[in-house]
């Protein structure tokens, strides 16, 4: 093997380290009532591999163990751990939660900051929920996950084929208007999903922005 080559490969194995080290499939589903309180059920996708990297590349902004998410939001007033569950198979772990919230800005308390930046605000005689799903990434900055070598591209997609980024916002009243996104038929439901890979990779030169109103 050449330098080129070694370099090139040295290249792809950092990049995907820093793909997994940004979790590998996030679900995230917000129910909302009336009254701002609601539930959150959510569920997190994280390959074996993720596991059998250093401990100091182990750095993401979810909990990766049942524990850690348990103790996230231990003595939060306001919100309560109705469940959580663990699953491990060969080529994944899950973990799955359902949290319960008396008010919405109670779940950015939490130690792992899932949640931060999130709003359910009254503006203008509707309620809107907002949050930034990503923040703004310029090609070639810091974040920017895109192979240099587009022959690279192929070959990363496949660790991630499978794992997706989903967000869904469930209002109580039909929604108005939304950033991103497809509303149910009911237009009470709205998702946004996207393959990891895509989301992972993609250049934005503003925040990508979740807005919902109702």
């Amino acid at each position: 093997m050449n330098h080129f080559k070694r370099l090139t490969l040295m290249s792809l194995l950092v990049l995907i380290a820093l793909l997994l080290s940004s979790c590998l499939g996030v679900e995230m589903d917000v129910s909302i009532n009336n009254d701002g309180s609601g539930t959150v059920d959510m569920a997190f996708h994280i390959s074996q591999m993720f596991f059998q990297m250093d401990p100091e590349q182990q750095d993401v902004p979810i909990p990766i163990t049942k524990e850690q998410l348990e103790s996230s939001y231990e003595g939060v007033e306001g919100v309560t751990v109705v469940d959580v569950a663990e699953e491990d198979t060969e080529d994944r772990k899950t973990i799955t939660a359902t949290l319960a919230f008396d008010d919405f800005s109670d779940l950015s308390k939490g130690e792992e900051n899932m949640f931060e930046g999130a709003t359910l605000t009254k503006e203008n005689g509707r309620t809107v929920f907002r949050t930034v799903l990503k923040d703004a990434v310029e090609p070639g900055e810091e974040g920017d996950m895109t192979p240099s070598d587009p022959s690279q591209e192929e070959m990363i997609k496949q660790y991630f084929e499978g794992y997706s980024f989903l967000y869904r916002v469930r209002a109580p009243k039909k929604i108005k208007s939304h950033s991103i996104g497809e509303l149910s038929d009911n237009n009470r439901v709205l998702t946004y999903e996207i393959p990891m890979y895509d989301f992972n990779s993609m250049q934005n030169s503003e925040p990508l922005v979740l807005e919902v109103s109702w």
